[in-house]
C-alpha cells in the first residue's frame, strides 16, 4: 500500500526469480503523488504479473518532468512495465506525460477498472506490445501522437468508457481490433487503425 509524494522519485518493482515467485505483485496506490523526472514514476523491472489497484476515494497523480529521459531510460513511459499489467480499481490515477509515454508494456496490458485521465504532450498514451485489453472502468485520453496502441498485437475493447481525442491514431492494433462492449469515442487523425482486421 502506497501514499504519500515523491518530488523525483521511483517506485521500482524487480522479482528475482519468477519462476519460484509467480504470484501477481499488487501495488495498492491509497492517494500517491510522483513525479519522474528523469526515469519512471513506476517501473517494473521484472514480475511475472503486476497489478496496480487504484483504491477507491482515492486521487492518485504520476508524471514525468520537463526533460526527456536518457540512457537506459529513453523510451521509457510514466508507466512502464517489462512484463504483463493490469490496472484496476475504484479510484482516480491521472498521468501526465509531458516528454515520455504515459503508459507503456512489453507484454499484455489489461484496464479493468478506475478512473484514468491521461494527458501526453509529447507522445502517445497507452501502449501494449503484445496486447491491450480494456475491460472496465472509465478511460480519458488526451494526447499528441496515438491513444491506445498495440505495436505488435491487437487491441480489444469489451467495457467501460473510453473517450480519447489524439493527434494520430485514436486506437491502432497491428494484428486486430475488436470492439464488442462498452462506449467508445475515438476521436483522431485516424479512429481505428489496423494492419489486419477491425470487428465490431
Amino acid at each position: 500500500y502506497i501514499d504519500g509524494s515523491l518530488s523525483d522519485g521511483q517506485i521500482i518493482l524487480n522479482v528475482p526469480d519468477e519462476t519460484a515467485d509467480t504470484g501477481t505483485v499488487k501495488l495498492f496506490l491509497n492517494g500517491v503523488s510522483i513525479t519522474g523526472k528523469s526515469k519512471p514514476a513506476i517501473f517494473i523491472e521484472n514480475a511475472e504479473n503486476t497489478s496496480i489497484n487504484l483504491e477507491k476515494g482515492t486521487v492518485n497523480k504520476l508524471s514525468d518532468g520537463d526533460t526527456a529521459y536518457s540512457g537506459d531510460y529513453e523510451e521509457n513511459a510514466v508507466i512502464h512495465a517489462k512484463d504483463d499489467l493490469t490496472i484496476k480499481g475504484e479510484g482516480t490515477l491521472e498521468i501526465t506525460a509531458n516528454t515520455q509515454y504515459a503508459v507503456h508494456c512489453n507484454n499484455d496490458l489489461k484496464i479493468n477498472g478506475g478512473n484514468i485521465k491521461i494527458t501526453t504532450l509529447a507522445d502517445d498514451a497507452v501502449r501494449g506490445k503484445n496486447s491491450v485489453k480494456i475491460k472496465d472502468g472509465t478511460l480519458e485520453i488526451d494526447c499528441v501522437g496515438d491513444g491506445v496502441k498495440s505495436t505488435k498485437g491487437n487491441v480489444e475493447i469489451s467495457g467501460g468508457t473510453t473517450l480519447i481525442k489524439a493527434g494520430n491514431d485514436a486506437v491502432q492494433g497491428e494484428t486486430d481490433i475488436t470492439v464488442s462492449g462498452g462506449t467508445l469515442s475515438a476521436c483522431g487523425d485516424r479512429g481505428l487503425k489496423s494492419a489486419g482486421t477491425i470487428n465490431i
